[in-house]
C-alpha cells in the first residue's frame, strides 16, 4: 500500500492545526505552487485563476460553473489539470475562481479522495499530517 503523507501547517492567527498542505499545479508552459487545505466537505478543488494562468492552463473563456464554499458563492471556470500533491500526480477537474475568500484553495472529494483508497487525518501526532493511502 503506497501513502503520502502530508503534514498540516499552523495557519497564521489560528490557534489549531489545520489540514493545509502545500502542492503544485502543472501546465503547458509551467508550475505554480499553491497552499490548499484537504477538505473533505468541499466537492470540487477550487484554485485561484492565477495559478492557472502561472502554470499555463487554458481556462473557457466564460465561467462555466457556480461554487459554493465557505458561505459565499462564486462564478468559476472548470477544466482539467494536473496537480502534484507529496510525491503523486493527479490528474482532476478543477474549479479555477477569480477571487478566492480564503488565503488558501480547497482539495475537494471530487478528483482527490476518489483517486485513493483511505484518507486519514491523523490529530494526535507531534507533526499532525493527513494519509492519503492506494
Amino acid at each position: 500500500m503506497k501513502v503520502v503523507a502530508l503534514h498540516y501547517q499552523i495557519l497564521h492567527g489560528k490557534p489549531y492545526a489545520l489540514p493545509l498542505c502545500d502542492i503544485r499545479v502543472l501546465g503547458r508552459t509551467g508550475a505554480a505552487s499553491l497552499k490548499v487545505l484537504i477538505d473533505s466537505g468541499a466537492d470540487f478543488p477550487v484554485f485561484p485563476i492565477k495559478a492557472a494562468e502561472d502554470a499555463g492552463i487554458e481556462l473557457p473563456s466564460y465561467p462555466n460553473l457556480w461554487v459554493q464554499y465557505g458561505g459565499s458563492v462564486t462564478a468559476g471556470r472548470r477544466t482539467d489539470a494536473v496537480i502534484v500533491v507529496g510525491e503523486k500526480r493527479l490528474r482532476l477537474s478543477v474549479v479555477f475562481v477569480q477571487k478566492l475568500e480564503f488565503p488558501y484553495g480547497l482539495l475537494g472529494r471530487i478528483g482527490v479522495f476518489s483517486q485513493f483508497n483511505e484518507v486519514t487525518f491523523l490529530e494526535k501526532m507531534k507533526l499532525p499530517r493527513v494519509e492519503l493511502r492506494s
